[in-house]
């Protein structure tokens, strides 16, 4: 009796640290708006990948893993916000609201929209063409220390980063991971590589 008893309770301990683990890193997401379209639509649903980002100081973090990418003395368990992610934050106006986007510029970097297209430090972004070009021209403007500049994949519906805001490290929740719902919404969630041209004159 006691043996199984002991067996029943490592098994509830064992699914209830599955259970945290999974709450810690892992949520659910249902897109709300255009913004993001073609690529993503409202109603769409996602797992976002809340652990991709985490980071904390190198010393601790170099007993742990031999893998770390650091800036300065943080480093992340596996990587910081990379361009062409689709991250999913809280609104830095705004705490209560959560907003999808995906990461254009990081830290440091000079953005600038001309012509309907997409410059970082003078070089162009090379952008799928399921991303259309914006109307609008932008910038340059550059990213502050520790906060990163988004659009939305429908450049001309899309409230972002163009508004006068960026979003802090802190705000930002996870990356998109996967997309689920009907058996054809099943897949990987639209991040996409966005390498960087030669640079190109005004």
């Amino acid at each position: 009796m006691k043996a199984t008893f002991k067996e029943i309770l490592e098994t509830v301990l064992m699914a209830l640290a599955i259970f945290l683990l999974l709450q810690t890193s892992i949520m659910g997401f249902v897109v709300d708006g255009s913004s993001m379209e073609p690529n993503l639509h409202t109603g769409q649903r996602l797992l976002v990948n809340k652990a991709v980002y985490f980071r904390t100081e190198v010393a601790f973090l170099q007993k742990l893993v031999p893998w770390i990418k650091s800036e300065g003395q943080v480093g992340y368990f596996f990587h910081p916000p990379e361009r062409g992610e689709v991250v999913l934050f809280y609104f830095p106006r705004d705490n209560r609201q959560i907003y999808i986007k995906r990461v254009i510029a990081l830290p440091g970097e000079a953005v600038e929209i001309r012509d309907g297209q997409v410059f970082v430090n003078g070089r162009l972004i090379k952008e799928p063409v399921t991303i259309p070009q914006a109307r609008a021209p932008f910038g340059p403007i550059t990213v502050p220390a520790n906060q990163y500049f988004v659009l939305g994949d429908n450049r001309n519906g899309s409230s972002d980063s163009r508004s006068g805001w960026t979003v802090p490290y802190n705000n930002i929740i996870g990356k998109a991971w996967l997309t689920y719902g009907r058996p054809w919404e099943w897949g990987v969630a639209p991040n996409f590589d966005l390498p960087l041209a030669q640079a190109s004159p005004k």
